[in-house]
């Protein structure tokens, strides 16, 4: 079986065929060496526990841009991806340097300034796109909701002006399915939304130091340690973290999170029976379901022991939290969508540990608000089509879910992918 896994194509990630392979090696192989033709391979952990304690252990298992940063699961990923050290972004560094760069910008997402700042307008966002939707007899999902609701969140947070949004998203599709033809041609196409990307977020800083605002972007205009400023480059680099990140991953915990309620009615019947639920385990099972970030990748910087395998320094390690969030020594049916489950320990923000996820409120209060309105008004949602998912192991895309939010009666896929 070990023969036939390839954890490098993106193809099978489309068709699904990495749930059975994660099934495999939790139970076969939990610490195995995956093997890479263009150089030394890489260890993949997949059990919940390996996970967690490596994502805390920052001393043992590097993020630092230094070290080869958190993507890419062979040579040739990593040298696509790759940003030169001045790009450097929080979620690429360890401590102490990690801490004092992640406190000029986590006030803004603490959960008492999200619920404050931006429940209201998440609620006006996602019931206005919820009354076009229901005006329509049919509609793609992720088109005309689960791309627009964060767009326009997180779009306000940054403060991208409206006009902007859409042409950064697109940019966004690009570099976050570098391996998807329906979004990118190529490195070149790659190379290029980037520099857009890095472009706009130039012009965005200028205009805040010159006038400045209440947004995030004003923050990171105007960031500095010791008194010391960020470079340009730097600044540039988180403006870029969190449009990417904040547009990305919602898009994909929505866009799961609807498919599984219509394929699993009963939950969706019990949610409407009960929508307090998802103040806390619903919420929680979409985001365990979705694993909206498939994997990151670490680098050893010292020799380590994990269930028995010798880790040398040097060695890349790839955490998927896609296969924890199924393991079976954690979660009792681990591929049951049951909105009621709890505890509920998901790694979709990554199980703790520094790097924890600083955009988790504000995704949560995204999830909460769309799902509320949509069990308060839509009786049965209905697929009109199959699901189109996106090509590439790091972000879980669905790229069209069209649907019908009306009363017609449910229908169910026949697709055998289960997330």
């Amino acid at each position: 079986m070990l023969d036939q896994i390839d954890l490098d194509d993106h193809e099978a990630f489309r068709r699904g065929e990495h749930h059975e392979w994660f099934r495999y090696l939790r139970a076969h192989a939990p610490v195995w060496r995956k093997p890479d033709p263009d150089g030394d391979g890489a260890w993949v952990l997949c059990k919940h526990a390996d996970i967690v304690a490596a994502n805390r252990d920052a001393a043992t298992f590097s993020s630092d841009l230094a070290n080869s940063g958190i993507l890419g699961t062979s040579r040739r990923d990593v040298q696509l991806l790759g940003r030169p050290p001045e790009h450097k972004q929080i979620v690429m560094m360890d401590p102490p340097e990690h801490a004092a760069n992640r406190a000029i910008v986590q006030p803004v997402f603490a959960r008492s300034k999200v619920a404050a700042r931006f429940e209201a307008r998440v609620r006006e966002v996602a019931a206005q796109l919820l009354d076009a939707a229901m005006a329509r007899d049919g509609l793609d999902f992720i088109e005309d909701i689960a791309v627009q609701l964060p767009l326009q969140v997180v779009g306000e947070a940054i403060g991208v002006p409206p006009d902007d949004r859409r042409e950064l998203f697109e940019w966004v599709n690009v570099i976050g399915s570098p391996s998807d033809p329906a979004y990118c041609s190529g490195p070149e196409q790659y190379r290029q939304a980037g520099e857009a990307i890095a472009q706009y977020g130039r012009q965005m800083i200028a205009e805040r130091q010159s006038c400045p605002r209440d947004d995030l972007m004003n923050i990171i205009a105007h960031a500095e340690i010791d008194g010391e400023p960020w470079t340009e480059a730097r600044k540039v680099a988180h403006f870029r973290l969190f449009w990417n990140a904040g547009s990305e991953t919602t898009r994909a915990a929505l866009a799961h999170g609807l498919l599984a309620f219509i394929r699993n009615p009963e939950a969706y019947e019990l949610l409407r029976a009960d929508p307090s639920l998802l103040e806390g385990p619903a919420v929680e099972e979409i985001l365990r379901w979705a694993s909206p970030v498939m994997y990151f990748r670490r680098t050893a910087i010292r020799d380590v022991v994990v269930r028995g395998q010798q880790i040398r320094a040097g060695d890349h390690v790839l955490l998927w939290y896609v296969s924890g969030n199924r393991d079976e020594d954690v979660f009792t049916d681990p591929f049951r969508f049951d909105i009621t489950r709890s505890p509920n320990p998901h790694l979709a923000f990554g199980g703790g540990g520094p790097h924890f996820c600083l955009g988790a409120y504000l995704a949560r209060l995204e999830l909460r608000v769309l799902f509320e309105l949509i069990a308060e008004r839509v009786p049965a949602p209905a697929l009109m089509g199959e699901p189109d998912f996106g090509r590439g192991n790091f972000f879980n895309v669905i790229r069209a879910l069209p649907v019908r939010l009306s009363g017609a009666s449910l229908t169910r896929s026949p697709s055998v992918r289960t997330a």
